[in-house]
C-alpha cells in the first residue's frame, strides 16, 4: 500500500488539503499522571469501532510528546467536546505544564479525568496499539460512558472549529413566514403600548446563535433612532433568557454554557432564573444599580477587547440577581424592562417582546401594570396568529 501511495506522488500538503474537506469531531484524551495530575491532548480521529465488544479507536502521530505518558496509563478518559468549548481546545493545545490551567475537569466513575461540560465522556482501557505509517492506531475497550449535555458536538473543518446545523429549506421558509406573521400581528400592539406608557417596545428574534432586533415601536415623544432594527447580540446571559426558558433543555444548556461553566455561582443563578421565568411567564429586570447592568452589556458585547472571563462572570452574576425579583409595594424601583414570549404553534418562542422603563423610578403597582399589559399583548398576538392560520 505504501508503494502505491508513493507511486502517485501524493504530497503531505495535498493530502492535508483534501482531508480538510472532511469534518471531524474533536475529543480530549486524558489520564492521571503518576502524581495524580491531569494530562491529555486533543484528537480529531476518534470513532466507534465495534459494538460487541464495545470498542473505540483513535489515531496518534508518532511525534506526539504527550501520547507516551498517556499510553502508560491504566485508564484513559475520552471527552467529546461541545460546540461551545472552543476555548478549551485552545487551552489543551498549550504546553503540557499549562494545558489544564483554567480547564474544568472531574473524575469519572472509573477514576479517569474527563472534561466537565463535554457532550459525552467515555472510560476506556487500551486494548491494542498498531503501527499505521507515521501514526499509531489505538484500540480501546469501553468501561463506561455517559452523556453530560445534549448539545451539538464541536467540529473541525477547513482549519477552523464550528458546529453542525441541520437546515431544512421548507422548515426555514416556514419559520421565516411565522416570524413575519408574528411581527405583523405584533405591530399595532407594540405601538399602543409604547404610546400608553411613553416608552419603547422592542421585538427580539433568534437568528442562529444570536438575537436580532426584528421590530419595535417608540412613543411619539421619544426619538425614533433609539430602536436599531437589525442590530445583533449574542444569545448569552443575561440576554436571551426568554428563548432559553421556552426553547427546551438543549437551549438552556447552551445559554448557560456560553458564559458560565458548571458548578459555579453563575450556573446556579441562571438555572434559578430560568425556573422563575417559566413560573411567572416573563423576565423582569429591576436593578439596584442600573449602571452595573449597562456596563455588563457594554463589556460583554462590545467590539473592544473583552474582560477576563472570570471578571465578566462575576459581574453578570450581580445582574442576574436583579432579574425577576419580588416587587415591594411601597418602594420606588429602577425598572429597566419586562420581556414576554410570543409562542408559536409548537409552543416555541418566536419573538421576545420587551417593554422598557424610563428615566424615573417606578412603584411596584406601576411595574405590575406594565407586566400585565405586555403579557396581555403577547396573548392577543398569539390568538391573532392562530386566527389568521385558521382562515388560510
Amino acid at each position: 500500500m505504501s508503494e502505491f501511495v508513493k507511486s502517485l506522488e501524493i504530497s503531505s500538503d495535498q493530502l492535508r488539503q483534501v482531508m480538510a474537506q472532511y469534518p471531524t469531531g474533536v475529543v480530549a484524551i486524558t489520564s492521571l499522571s503518576r502524581d495524580d495530575r491531569p494530562q491529555g491532548m486533543l484528537v480529531g480521529s476518534f470513532m466507534s469501532l465495534s459494538l460487541e465488544p464495545p470498542l473505540v479507536t483513535f489515531m496518534v502521530a508518532l511525534t506526539s510528546s504527550t501520547w507516551p505518558a498517556l499510553k502508560q496509563s491504566e485508564r484513559i478518559g475520552i471527552s467529546i467536546l461541545a460546540h461551545d468549548q472552543q476555548e478549551i481546545c485552545k487551552k489543551l493545545s498549550r504546553s503540557a505544564a499549562e494545558r489544564f490551567s483554567g480547564v474544568d475537569w472531574k473524575l469519572s466513575s472509573h477514576g479517569s479525568p474527563v472534561i466537565d461540560g463535554a457532550v459525552a465522556s467515555i472510560d476506556c482501557e487500551i486494548a491494542e496499539v498498531h503501527r499505521g505509517g507515521d501514526h499509531e492506531i489505538v484500540v480501546c475497550r469501553m468501561l463506561g460512558l455517559e452523556i453530560q449535555r445534549a448539545v451539538p458536538a464541536l467540529l473541525f473543518s477547513h482549519g477552523s472549529y464550528g458546529r453542525f446545523s441541520q437546515r431544512d429549506e421548507a422548515g426555514a421558509a416556514a419559520s421565516l413566514g411565522d416570524l413575519l406573521a408574528c411581527l405583523d400581528a405584533a405591530r399595532p400592539h407594540m405601538a399602543h403600548l409604547a404610546e400608553k406608557f411613553g416608552t419603547i417596545v422592542t421585538a427580539l428574534a433568534p437568528s442562529g446563535d444570536d438575537l436580532v432586533v426584528a421590530g419595535g415601536a417608540c412613543a411619539g415623544s421619544l426619538p425614533d433612532n433609539r430602536i436599531r432594527v437589525g442590530h445583533r447580540l449574542p444569545s448569552r446571559a443575561p440576554l436571551g433568557s426568554i428563548f432559553a426558558a421556552w426553547g427546551g433543555p438543549e437551549a438552556v444548556e447552551t445559554w448557560i454554557r456560553a458564559v458560565n461553566p458548571r458548578d459555579t455561582q453563575g450556573e446556579i443563578a441562571c438555572r434559578k432564573l430560568i425556573q422563575r421565568i417559566r413560573e411567572r411567564g416573563h423576565v423582569l429586570s429591576v436593578a439596584s444599580s442600573s449602571s452595573t447592568h449597562v456596563a455588563v452589556l457594554r463589556e460583554q458585547y462590545s467590539e473592544c477587547p473583552k474582560l477576563p472571563l472570570d471578571i465578566l462572570r462575576s459581574r453578570i452574576n450581580v445582574v442576574l440577581e436583579d432579574y425577576n425579583r419580588d416587587l415591594p409595594a411601597d418602594e420606588l424601583i429602577d425598572f429597566q424592562f419586562v420581556s414576554v414570549p410570543v409562542l408559536g404553534d409548537a409552543q416555541e418562542p418566536l419573538v421576545s417582546l420587551s417593554l422598557w422603563g424610563g428615566e424615573r423610578p417606578f412603584s411596584g403597582k406601576e411595574i405590575r401594570e406594565r407586566v400585565d399589559a405586555i403579557t396581555a399583548a403577547a396573548q392577543s398576538i398569539q390568538r391573532a396568529r392562530q386566527d389568521r392560520g385558521s382562515v388560510q
